[in-house]
């Protein structure tokens, strides 16, 4: 059982770290495509507030991966298929193994280490999120809720105005310096009793009609949602970036939405924020987990204003953003669909007649042949089910292994688990061959092989006590039994 479980972390290393890497080059890809829209357009905050929302969103398919491909044919035909990202769903079990880097812990390889240090970082990232989050619900429930008439009064035209059914409530206490709004289905809104006391009637009407504005929006769901991404994907500094944009877009929408809905005067709006910042002096909320009236560029919020950019209505900068990352994502990084598949016996020996093949292991018999019980993906949550080689046990002990035709070694790796060594082996033709469990390698990488050649041993110990061979061509699984006999 933790032989198994071993491996499990394995396996899944190698995909998080796969969907990791091209999550890295799809980000990128994406933001330049999202830039060159925003320069090519005008556009008016709330499309680029979607655009933005929309690169994020399209991230998760692109890279997980979870978008199809264009057929092979195709993408030779266009000379794109060298520059598309390898498919990690389409790896074999034995490509998923790397270098252990601890002997005292059998499973810990470089990608098992990446994939527990990331983990690590995630999950300490999400706990500090959760507790501010939580600190904020706990000011909300000692504050005092706000019963003055003007407030009232004022709180209700502009509930009126924004066409919200759902009660909202308003509280007071001098434990935070700045206004926020918290709540999903039962929204509050905080105002600092200091500003209370030290703001003017038309600074705080501005103030509430910018919270409501985030209320209408349901946009303390989504400013969660944004910080529990930006916690997973911490490594990428793109994502940071794509999240302060869509964090200024979000409140320049609120901006317009309060001036429009509330009919505030642009100018009056653009002096009541530069009011409030000289009130807090300092942005305060930039990365707290709730909706609030602050940011960092207020003098691009008021240009804003008194510059309406573009039209609102206008989709084209939308479905042009759709369509160029759609496109992205299925040329250069969609899977293939089709399942691997074993080459007939037959076919095998007619390729592979040319290249006089010998078996790996002359003197062994074979204890287990190739076995796929269902189609391979990327998730396997039993590695018994898929057995794309076979096992030749040695007589007598110790035995060496031979290379099963002529080639070029690509690849010397140290297993997980005590289960010994594995190199792979480069042939004509595109085959690959691959040999499993071996308790000493007498080669080393780019070293050429003949036919034949010994270059490993096998059966010293009771892990390595058969030989695990397996022969591939352009990702389909060759069935080698026919060289035993």
């Amino acid at each position: 059982m933790p032989e198994y479980l071993g491996y499990l972390l394995v396996d899944y290393s190698f995909l998080v770290l796969s969907v990791a890497q091209r999550f890295i080059l799809f980000s990128a890809a994406g933001l330049l495509l999202v830039l060159l829209i925003a320069r090519t357009f005008r556009l008016h905050p709330h499309r680029m507030a979607f655009i933005w929302l929309l690169y994020l969103v399209w991230l998760i398919p692109a890279s997980a991966p979870l978008m199809p491909s264009l057929p092979q044919g195709w993408l030779a035909h266009m000379g794109l298929q060298d520059f598309s990202l390898s498919d990690p769903c389409a790896a074999l079990p034995i490509e998923r193994l790397g270098n252990t880097i601890l002997p005292f812990a059998p499973f810990f390889n470089t990608k098992v280490t990446l994939f527990l240090l990331w983990f690590a970082i995630a999950s300490f990232l999400l706990l500090r999120l959760a507790l501010k989050r939580w600190e904020f619900v706990r000011l909300i429930h000692r504050a005092c809720t706000l019963t003055t008439t003007d407030l009232q009064s004022l709180l209700l035209a502009q509930r009126a105005a924004y066409g919200l059914t759902r009660n909202v409530r308003l509280v007071s206490s001098d434990e935070y310096p700045a206004p926020f709004t918290i709540g999903f289905w039962r929204p509050v809104i905080f105002l600092p009793q200091t500003m209370l006391n030290q703001l003017d009637r038309s600074t705080l009407m501005v103030v509430l009609a910018h919270e409501l504005a985030h209320i209408k929006r349901r946009d303390d769901l989504y400013i969660l949602l944004q910080h529990i991404f930006g916690a997973i994907f911490f490594f990428n500094p793109l994502i940071r970036y794509a999240d302060r944009q869509l964090s200024e877009s979000r409140e320049m929408c609120c901006d317009h939405m309060a001036v429009n809905q509330c009919r505030i005067p642009p100018r009056d709006y653009g002096h009541a924020l530069l009011r409030v910042v000289e009130y807090f002096r300092q942005p305060a909320l930039v990365a707290a987990p709730v909706a609030g009236f602050l940011s960092r560029d207020i003098h691009v919020r008021i240009r804003s204003l008194v510059q309406l950019p573009g039209k609102r209505k206008s989709w084209l900068p939308i479905a042009l953003t759709l369509l160029g990352l759609t496109g992205v994502s299925t040329v250069f990084g969609g899977i293939n669909q089709t399942p691997a598949h074993i080459t007939e016996m037959q076919q095998a020996r007619a390729a592979l007649v040319h290249l006089q093949p010998v078996s790996p292991l002359p003197d062994g018999v074979l204890i287990s042949g190739v076995d796929i019980l269902r189609p391979m993906g990327c998730f396997m949550p039993h590695r018994d089910q898929y057995h794309s080689g076979i096992d030749l046990q040695p007589l007598g002990g110790s035995a060496p292994v031979v290379a099963f035709v002529d080639g070029r070694v690509i690849s010397v790796t140290t297993l997980p688990a005590y289960v010994g060594k594995l190199v792979r082996i480069k042939h004509a033709g595109g085959f690959v061959s691959a040999y499993a469990r071996l308790d000493e390698v007498w080669v080393r990488k780019g070293d050429q092989i003949r036919a034949g050649q010994p270059f490993a041993s096998v059966g010293a110990t009771p892990r390595t006590d058969h030989l695990h061979f397996e022969v591939t061509r352009d990702q389909a699984v060759v069935d080698p039994t026919f060289l035993l006999r």
